[in-house]
């Protein structure tokens, strides 16, 4: 009889200690996988490649539903270009927009998750060349340009407030005005990369 009610006590502290630990665990993972799952992203691109010539610009997306698999979002840069030739110094610079939509193909509480989706490209700016012999003439064009691409994004959270990405974009032109001349279709690619800031 004193061996049973041992073995009864034992079982009732062990089920409960048992029961305790899976408590935490539950409490832990929760607390681990809440933060994971965010609504917007504000990022600086340190490093944007656009039309042969680099710059930098800032970017926000916003996650759309509940599953956090569609998201909007917008990116804005700026570009500039020296090019020196034979008897030329050529100077470019430009300011774009790039409105997106993405489609993420993971769970929201991936790592790692990889997007799929269209944007707009716009684009305006003004290039300045100056002659380096005879009467050093200079001369200035506008320029702009209205296309749209697909774009391939990695989208990576290390940490539950963290990001970085990296976007690579392939298009066409719709309008490619260069001074007096429009150029029509031409092949647009872009990429960069971003950091930024998850809530």
């Amino acid at each position: 009889m004193l061996s049973f009610l041992v073995f009864c006590v034992g079982s009732v502290f062990a089920g409960n200690s048992n029961a305790g630990h899976a408590d935490s665990v539950t409490v832990k993972k929760h607390r681990t996988d809440a933060p994971l799952v965010t609504k917007s992203i504000v990022s600086f691109a340190p490093l944007q490649l656009f039309d042969n010539a680099y710059g930098f610009g800032v970017a926000a997306e916003h996650f759309l539903g509940k599953a956090n698999n569609v998201s909007a979002g917008i990116l804005l840069f700026a570009t500039s270009t020296n090019t020196k030739g034979s008897n030329y110094n050529r100077t470019e610079q430009m300011t774009c927009v790039m409105p997106e939509v993405k489609f993420y193909v993971s769970s929201a509480v991936r790592t790692i998750r990889y997007a799929l989706g269209p944007q707009l490209i716009a684009g305006i700016g003004e290039g300045r060349q100056i002659e380096k012999y005879g009467n050093q003439q200079e001369t200035t064009r506008r320029k702009s340009i209205l296309g749209a691409a697909v774009n391939n994004s990695i989208n990576v959270y290390p940490f539950p407030h963290l990001y970085y990405g990296v976007d690579v974009g392939l298009g066409f032109s719709y309008i490619y005005t260069v001074g007096d001349k429009e150029l029509g279709t031409q092949l647009l690619i872009h990429g960069g990369f971003k950091i930024g800031y998850r809530f």
